[in-house]
């Protein structure tokens, strides 16, 4: 066990949202989160905007923590530099191919907001679903916070490489790694 509070989405499409919730409250031992909170800042988040609404709360996250972005996309660098300049708070994501490694290291360190391929947490369906990895150790793997179930669960680095593999391969997606730290 992490030790990170692991919240139950509420909508479809809050898993960010609710990864954002999560890291906040590692840090902030106070922090309190409930359904009236994740509906308004999804309503903030897709305001800013309904296709990349991610960079709104990273840039909320910047303002109490350190966030860095990292991404395998062009495209992607590009939209989040972008949108970073209607914010308070720059983004300047990192665009490099992503290694289990770096996942390792953002796990081992700090906690991180990664988006994995659903299906290798469920064996249920295919599609790009944000999670928080909150712990590596390299007998037991990856803990991994999921907001869909409201639960926290080891994976195994082998199955989080498939995950990120399908992710790109088979979904099309870019790998994302955001490490928040103190």
């Amino acid at each position: 066990m992490s030790g990170v509070l692991t919240f139950r989405q509420s909508a479809p499409f809050s898993c960010f949202i609710n990864c954002y919730a999560m890291a906040r409250s590692h840090y902030e031992k106070s922090y309190e989160w409930d359904k009236e909170k994740e509906f308004r800042l999804m309503n903030e988040s897709f305001r800013f905007d309904r296709e990349c609404y991610e960079p709104y709360l990273i840039s909320k996250l910047k303002k109490d923590y350190t966030a860095e972005v990292f991404v395998e996309s062009p495209y992607l660098e590009r939209r989040y530099h972008e949108l970073s300049e209607e914010l308070e708070e720059q983004l300047n994501p990192v665009h490099k191919p992503l290694h289990l490694e770096d996942y390792r290291e953002a796990a081992r360190n700090d906690v991180a907001i990664v988006l994995l391929d659903k299906w290798h947490l469920d064996m249920y369906t295919h599609f790009a679903h944000w999670v928080l990895l909150s712990d590596y150790t390299a007998s037991e793997g990856f803990t991994v916070n999921d907001s869909w179930t409201g639960k926290e669960m080891q994976m195994p680095e082998e199955r989080l490489q498939d995950s990120v593999r399908s992710l790109r391969e088979r979904l099309r997606c870019s790998p994302v790694i955001i490490r928040v730290g103190e």
